[in-house]
C-alpha cells in the first residue's frame, strides 16, 4: 500500500492519508522514505495519530485533515483494529456500520478509502475468498474492488481480484498477477508466471541474494563511497560550514508541519495544531505530573525528560536528531519564549492580555512548566538559503522582542534558532487570533527588484513592469528547480556584472540565488566576486538582457 500510494503521487500527484494502527510513526516514515527513495514522501503522505476513544473521533480527525490538507485518498491498516472503539461488540453487524459509515465518507468527500483486512487462519492449500475475510460479510456488498494479496515465498506477491464492482467493464474477477517485491527499496516489479511448470519467467530474488545485497548498500557509503564525496569538495568547504547552509531551502507559509522529538531524535511529522491541541491522555497525565513537582527540582526534571517536544519553526528529517543540518524546511512561524522567571509577578494570564495588544501575536500558549507561555508568530522571512534564513530568524527575534518589551513582556533572549524544539504542553484558555498580521521587516523584504546603482557610477538602468515580473519568475524557476545557469568563471562574471549595473547593491541576493545552485557555491567567495563588479562601474555590455541571454539556454537546454 506504501508503494501504491508512491505511484498513485508520481503518476497523479494524489496525496494519501494513512491510518495505520500497527505502525508507529517514526516506523511508518521510514518506510515511506525507502519507498519514496528520500523525504520527498512529505509533499503526498501523512500519519493520523490514532490514540481514539471513539469511532466519532476517528472521523472528526479524518474530516479536519480532509478541510485543512485536501488528501485524495485515505488508508486504514488493519480494519480490525477498530474492535477497539466498538465496546466490546464484535458481532458482523457491528462490522458492518462501520463499513457503511466508511462507504458514507468515502463518497461525500470525493476520495478513494483502501481498507487492509486480515482473513481468518486459512488452512494448508485453501486460497482466499470474501467469506473469510475477518469480521464480517459485509465487505462483499460494502467494497467496490476486493483484492487479496499473498506472499507466496521467494520474495513474491500474488494479487488476486475478488470483487470488481463493474465486472467486465473494470477487469475480469479471479484474475491473478504476479509482483517480485525488492526489500532493499520497497518496490514491486511484475513478473510472469508459467502456469504449465509453476515458474516464473524472471527469477525472483533469494534470500541471500537479498542479504547480499542490503549488506553492499549498507557498507559502501559508511565506506569507500563517503570518502570519496569528501574528497570530491573543494578545500576551503570542508572546513566551512555544512554544505546545506548555502543549499535553497524551502519556505513553508500554510499547513504548517512540525517534527515530534522523542529521546533525541525525530519521531516523524505531524500537524503544528496536533502539537498545540492534540495532546494525548496519556502524555496529559505525564504533564499533570510534571507541573506537580516543585520548579527545576530533580523530580520536576526528570519528569519533564518523559514529556516530547516539538519543533514549530521546521520539520527535521526522521529518525534524526533536531539538528539544522537535518532541516527538511521552515515555517514562516517563530517562537517567543516568555518565561514566568523572567517576568516576576505577572501571571500567564496577564502575559497573555499584554500579548493581545499586538497585532501580529497569532497563538500564545503556557508553557511546560505553567510559570510562563510561548508565543507564535508569522514573519515575513524570504531567504532562499539555510544561512540567509537562521540570519533572518535572529534579526526578527531580536525586532518582537523589541515590540514585546513595550508592551511590558520581557523575552529570553536565547531562544531564536530555527530548530529550537517547546515541550508538549496543556492550556485550557490558549490565545488565538485567526487573522493576526504577518510581521514584516522593511529591509529584508522578499525578492522586490528596485533600481538602486549607487553604488556604481551614478547611472540608472530602470526595468519596465514586465521586466520586473519576467525577472522575478526567472528567480523563482532558478531556485525551484536548482537551474544551474552559468558554467564557467566569464558566464558568472556576466551574470554578476549584468545584476550590479541593473539592480547595484540589491542585486546581491539575486547573485547568490544563481550562484548556489553551482555545486562549489562559496558564499564569502561570492559577495568578494560581487563587490568587484559593483566597484567596476557601469558598463552598457551588461544589461538584464545578459540575464535572459543564459537563463533562457538553461531552461531550454
Amino acid at each position: 500500500m506504501n508503494y501504491y500510494s508512491r505511484m498513485m503521487a508520481k503518476t497523479h500527484q494524489m496525496k494519501t492519508l494513512f491510518l495505520s494502527f500497527e505502525n508507529s510513526e517514526m516506523k511508518f516514515y521510514d518506510s515511506l522514505k525507502k519507498v519514496y527513495g528520500g523525504n520527498s514522501f512529505v509533499e503526498f503522505s501523512r500519519y493520523l495519530p490514532h490514540e481514539f476513544s471513539s469511532l466519532d473521533d476517528v472521523f472528526k480527525a479524518l474530516t479536519e485533515y480532509k478541510e485543512q490538507w485536501g488528501y485524495d485518498m485515505l488508508i486504514i491498516d488493519p480494519f480490525e483494529s477498530f474492535q477497539d472503539l466498538m465496546n466490546g461488540n464484535y458481532r458482523s453487524e457491528d462490522y458492518g456500520r462501520i463499513l457503511e459509515r466508511i462507504r458514507q465518507y468515502t463518497q461525500e468527500h470525493d476520495i478513494i478509502t483502501i481498507l487492509a483486512a486480515h482473513q481468518r487462519k486459512l488452512s494448508e492449500g485453501e486460497e482466499p475468498t470474501i467469506s473469510n475475510i475477518f469480521g464480517s460479510v459485509s465487505f462483499g456488498n460494502k467494497a467496490d474492488f476486493i483484492f487479496s494479496v499473498q506472499n507466496i515465498g521467494n520474495f513474491m506477491t500474488k494479487l488476486t481480484t475478488l470483487k470488481i464492482r463493474h465486472n467486465y467493464e473494470e477487469g475480469i474477477k479471479g484474475k491473478s498477477v504476479y509482483f517480485s517485491f525488492d526489500p532493499r527499496n520497497g518496490v514491486y516489479t511484475p513478473a510472469e508466471y508459467d502456469e504449465q511448470d509453476g515458474s516464473f519467467a524472471e527469477v525472483a530474488l533469494t534470500a541471500k541474494t537479498v542479504k547480499d545485497a542490503t549488506e553492499k548498500a549498507i557498507l559502501k557509503p559508511m565506506g569507500e563511497e563517503k570518502r570519496d564525496i569528501v574528497e570530491q569538495l573543494p578545500t576551503e568547504r570542508k572546513t566551512s560550514q555544512p554544505a546545506q547552509e548555502n543549499k535553497p531551502i524551502e519556505i513553508v507559509r500554510s499547513d504548517y508541519l512540525c517534527s515530534v522529538i522523542e529521546s533525541g531524535k525525530s519521531k516523524g511529522l505531524t500537524s503544528l495544531k496536533n502539537c498545540l491541541t492534540g495532546v494525548p491522555l496519556s502524555k496529559k497525565k505525564e504533564i499533570e505530573k510534571v507541573r506537580g513537582y516543585e520548579y527545576k527540582s530533580p523530580l520536576y526534571d526528570k519528569a519533564k525528560g518523559y514529556i516530547p517536544t516539538f519543533t514549530p519553526s521546521c520539520t527535521i528529517a526522521p529518525s534524526m536528531t533536531a539538528q539544522r543540518e537535518n532541516i527538511m524546511r521552515v515555517n514562516n512561524i517563530i517562537c517567543m519564549d516568555i518565561d514566568g522567571a523572567d517576568n516576576e509577578g505577572m501571571s500567564t494570564k496577564e502575559m497573555k492580555e499584554k500579548l493581545s495588544q499586538l497585532p501580529f501575536v497569532w497563538i500564545v500558549k503556557n508553557s511546560l512548566s505553567n510559570r510562563g507561555v510561548f508565543a507564535l508568530i508569522k514573519i515575513g522571512i524570504n531567504g532562499t538559503t539555510m544561512e540567509e534564513v537562521k540570519s533572518e530568524f535572529k534579526t526578527y527575534y531580536k525586532a518582537i522582542s523589541e515590540e514585546l518589551a513595550k508592551v511590558g513582556i520581557k523575552v529570553d533572549a536565547q531562544c531564536n534558532n530555527i530548530n529550537r524544539t517547546r515541550y508538549l504542553s496543556l492550556d485550557n484558555e490558549p490565545y488565538f487570533k485567526p487573522m493576526a498580521e504577518v510581521y514584516e521587516i522593511e529591509n529584508i523584504k522578499s525578492l522586490t527588484p528596485s533600481c538602486s546603482t549607487a553604488a556604481n557610477d551614478g547611472k540608472n538602468i530602470e526595468l519596465s513592469n514586465r521586466d520586473k515580473e519576467r525577472f522575478l519568475k526567472a528567480m523563482e524557476r532558478i531556485t525551484k528547480d536548482h537551474l544551474q545557469i552559468t558554467h564557467t568563471h566569464e558566464e558568472s562574471r556576466s551574470i554578476g556584472r549584468s545584476l550590479a549595473n541593473v539592480f547595484g547593491e540589491n542585486g546581491r541576493k539575486y547573485y547568490h540565488i544563481v550562484r548556489a545552485q553551482k555545486p562549489n557555491y562559496d558564499k564569502v567567495r561570492s559577495d568578494e566576486r560581487y563587490n568587484e563588479y559593483l566597484a567596476d562601474g557601469m558598463s552598457e555590455n551588461y544589461t538584464i538582457a545578459t540575464f535572459f541571454k543564459f537563463f533562457n539556454e538553461a531552461k531550454t537546454a
